[in-house]
């Protein structure tokens, strides 16, 4: 997790990166499906394992620090 996020920014600011973050992380969810039908097999397993990384290391290096500073901004089904 990035620790320079962590105090960085204001609850309203954190809710509008964390819209714009969820938009991301979906649209690479969404691209997986035409990308295994534009690829080899292999090319296909690489190009999804880097899009499920990138949409892991936005949870867990951007939102997850914005949900500590921001409590009220995660989800009840992201609660531990």
């Amino acid at each position: 997790m990035f620790q320079f996020l962590t105090g960085t920014f204001s609850r309203a600011t954190a809710a509008e990166i964390i819209k714009y973050l969820d938009v991301a992380s979906n649209e690479l969810d969404m691209s997986i499906a035409p990308a295994k039908e534009s690829c080899s097999d292999e090319e296909f397993h690489v190009y999804r394992r880097v899009a499920g990384r990138i949409m892991g290391l936005i949870y867990t290096d951007i939102i997850r620090a914005l949900h500590k500073d921001h409590p009220d901004l995660e989800p009840d089904e992201l609660k531990m």
